[in-house]
């Protein structure tokens, strides 16, 4: 099912990092990965992460850069059956992003008791990304898409006690709309989510017993 029964694609790369501790409390890491395609021509992709502690609060931001080229499937993999028809698209381009990232993290010890409140803010920013689309009828072919951001914010809250551990996670998510570009709606559309899970160790038989719930909220926007 390889368009002309025969393809070939290699990629290599090379990933190299530092971490320098320039204050008692504020690690700093830069790195920086070179990779090689067959097919596509690679650039280099940075990244830059920090850490600052500060009495019980851990502080994290980060950026990087990201390069994915298309892999076999996306490009030369036919996948038709009765209930599929997914072509693959020989004249994809490559996907490049940008991520930033910024957390605060603090840990409240309490006798037996561990408390730990998250903050995370995030914005991501993909050029060309690739994805399936309609293409004509029902098949489905890989097509690259202009743009696709996101940006939000998530906090949690953790605590941990003898044999209980509960996890609630809150997530505000804004996507990029393209209609934006030509008419009057909303740049983002933002949605809500609810993420909950309770797990329970019977540390005398190793037994695990957790319970999972998770609410997606509409989108806006």
């Amino acid at each position: 099912r390889i368009k002309q029964k025969v393809q070939t694609i290699a990629d290599a790369a090379l990933f190299s990092s530092i971490e320098y501790q320039w204050l008692p409390n504020l690690i700093l890491r830069p790195g920086i990965r070179y990779s090689y395609n067959t097919s596509y021509k690679s650039p280099l992709t940075p990244s830059f992460n920090l850490k600052y502690n500060l009495n019980k609060w851990i502080f994290r931001g980060s950026y990087s850069s990201g390069f994915r080229a298309p892999s076999i499937k996306d490009l030369y993999f036919d996948f038709v059956d009765s209930n599929h028809d997914i072509q693959g698209n020989p004249n994809l381009i490559a996907e490049t992003s940008h991520n930033f990232s910024f957390s605060a993290v603090k840990t409240i010890i309490n006798g037996n008791k561990v408390f730990k409140i998250t903050g995370l803010g995030f914005y991501n920013d993909i050029d060309n990304l690739i994805t399936l689309a309609i293409s004509e009828g029902t098949a489905y072919s890989y097509f690259n898409l202009d743009k696709f951001k996101t940006l939000g914010a998530q906090t949690q809250f953790e605590i941990t006690m003898e044999k209980w551990k509960a996890i609630l996670t809150g997530t505000y998510t804004g996507s990029y709309n393209s209609l934006s570009e030509n008419l009057e709606v909303n740049r983002f559309s933002y949605s809500p989510e609810l993420r909950s899970n309770v797990t329970y160790n019977l540390k005398k038989y190793n037994l695990n017993f957790s319970g999972f719930c998770k609410y997606s909220g509409e989108v806006v926007g």
